[in-house]
């Protein structure tokens, strides 16, 4: 990108403008661009936010997936213990399967900073800025671009945690995460305000203990090398204010996958949660409030095991019969069961004896798999640990 934007820079023609200055003519040479020259700059700008943007979205998949995969096991201390190579073989999985999301939401966010780019030429170039009443105006759809930039970025964020959480594509993952923003607007602010209050207080605390060592450090051992303390200091203090913020934007998108892990934990399995602690205890308090509720407004009808069901509902006859079943099974643990095997699950939840297995079913099924009273043995397994659930949730076809 910098080749391309340094040669762009210099295929301009160099042309000599002469003007009076105190009655002394006075000449200099400035670089004139074409307008399709121009055009290639605007594209350029373009092509810088789209890929940056690019990068920072996976970035937030990956660690949104890794949070996902950390919150939905039982083992949370053996699942907490993330290898170089499993951090990479997740980014490959979410390059391979969710790259699509990851354009689709950088692309959106950037049209709009290159929106707030012309906007701000238009303003400094163009003859609009002699013109008060332009500029003014220009301003206000200044701020309202980067408003809209603020809100696009926060609705992408939790579209692609429900990318990571259902493997759906971005515009489906973006609805579902506008529902259950509005769903949960008390927790959202309350995560919201409290996130932003302790980030910026840790982010301030990390930036004044690194720059008070920094100046011990200058003081003690480099005082008769500098003439002033004050200049370093403050760089040190903006450096580590920055690198700190990037950080916390590692915690935040934490923050806001685990609040979703819990909704959907606390509408899903309500019974048998896979939250630790406080979050368990809230969950099984309001589900004592709220029988057949949980904390959540959101339908049991609703959510991974949901999707699931419609998955390996291959035919969308809203029921899984015997070989879609068998295909649900042998993804699920790895091994391939026999018709004996099928046909037995099959008879032990179907209760109006159809021989297939309806969604009301298939909610007993992944009861019992979870009490080990299923024949199939595998299955127990799986489903107690639920990482191959999610495994298939993230290797499940982008809609993008």
């Amino acid at each position: 990108w910098v080749a391309y934007a340094a040669f762009l820079a210099s295929s301009g023609e160099v042309a000599t403008t002469t003007t009076e200055y105190d009655g002394v003519e006075v000449s200099y040479k400035e670089w004139t661009y074409s307008r399709t020259q121009q055009w290639a700059a605007l594209y350029l700008v373009f092509c810088w936010f789209w890929t940056s943007e690019f990068i920072f979205a996976l970035g937030q998949l990956v660690i949104a997936g890794a949070t996902v995969q950390w919150y939905f096991s039982r083992d949370k201390s053996k699942a907490a213990l993330y290898t170089p190579l499993g951090l990479l073989v997740l980014l490959l999985r979410i390059a391979k399967r969710h790259a699509g999301t990851a354009a689709f939401g950088a692309l959106v966010v950037a049209l709009c900073k290159t929106a707030q780019a012309v906007v701000q030429y238009v303003r400094r170039v163009t003859p609009a800025k002699k013109n008060p009443v332009a500029r003014i105006v220009l301003d206000c759809v200044t701020a309202c671009l980067a408003a809209i930039e603020r809100c696009i970025r926060f609705l992408n964020k939790h579209a692609y945690i429900q990318t990571v959480l259902h493997g759906v594509g971005f515009c489906r993952a973006g609805f579902r995460a506008f529902a259950l923003i509005v769903e949960n607007g008390g927790r959202v602010m309350a995560v919201a305000v409290v996130a932003k209050l302790v980030l910026f207080f840790g982010k301030l605390a990390v930036a004044l203990l690194t720059t008070c060592a920094f100046y011990v450090y200058v003081v003690e051992a480099l005082a008769d090398e500098l003439h002033g303390v004050v200049a370093p200091t403050a760089c040190c203090f903006v450096m580590a204010f920055f690198t700190v913020d990037t950080f916390n934007n590692i915690f935040e998108m934490c923050i806001w996958t685990i609040l979703q892990c819990f909704v959907v934990d606390e509408s899903q399995f309500k019974s048998n949660p896979f939250a630790s602690g406080a979050l368990q205890s809230c969950i099984k308090r309001t589900a004592a409030a709220r029988p057949g509720h949980g904390c959540s407004t959101r339908s049991d009808d609703a959510g991974p095991l949901r999707d699931q069901f419609q998955k390996y509902d291959a035919d969308g006859s809203g029921a899984i019969d015997a070989a879609e079943l068998k295909t649900l099974l042998k993804d699920l643990t790895g091994a391939e069961p026999s018709k004996a095997e099928v046909k037995k699950m099959i008879t032990a939840v179907d209760g109006d004896s159809d021989g297939t297995i309806c969604w009301d079913e298939f909610k007993i099924i992944h009861k019992k798999a979870l009490d080990g009273t299923l024949p199939f043995k595998g299955l127990k397994d799986a489903m107690e640990s639920f990482d191959v659930m999610l495994d298939n949730m993230d290797d499940s076809d982008d809609d993008d």
